[in-house]
């Protein structure tokens, strides 16, 4: 047990500085739509990776250029460039707290090893 008297994050949150963080979640929550889905339409649900996102814009700018009578009138151009910035916006989103969840379990698993060294003394 390299280390043990190593106490690298020997610190507290403040009982404001966890209340601030569980405010900043609720309200980043509160700023997105509200929605849910079955399991069973999750499971048919199609995903976006950069080829599919290229395909979907490239789908937009036809109907924005020839689209016009061909294309049936439930397709609505503006509504296609919205979902994609949206889409945007929501993965620009998802890094972040993919990032954050990121730090937060890698900060855990070492505060959990320093308890478990140290309780073995």
């Amino acid at each position: 047990m390299s280390n043990i008297t190593e106490n690298k994050l020997n610190q507290l949150l403040t009982q404001a500085d966890v209340t601030a963080i569980h405010d900043n979640i609720v309200e980043v929550l509160n700023l997105l739509p509200k929605m849910s889905l079955t399991p069973e339409q999750r499971g048919t649900m199609l995903s976006m990776d950069v080829d599919n996102k290229v395909f979907a814009e490239d789908c937009m700018n036809e109907v924005v250029l020839t689209g016009a009578g061909i294309i049936p009138p439930y397709i609505v151009p503006a509504n296609m460039k919205n979902d994609i910035e949206f889409y945007e916006q929501l993965d620009g989103i998802e890094i972040g707290v993919q990032n954050l969840t990121h730090y937060q379990k890698y900060t855990s698993l070492h505060k959990n090893n320093q308890i478990f060294k140290q309780s073995y003394l």
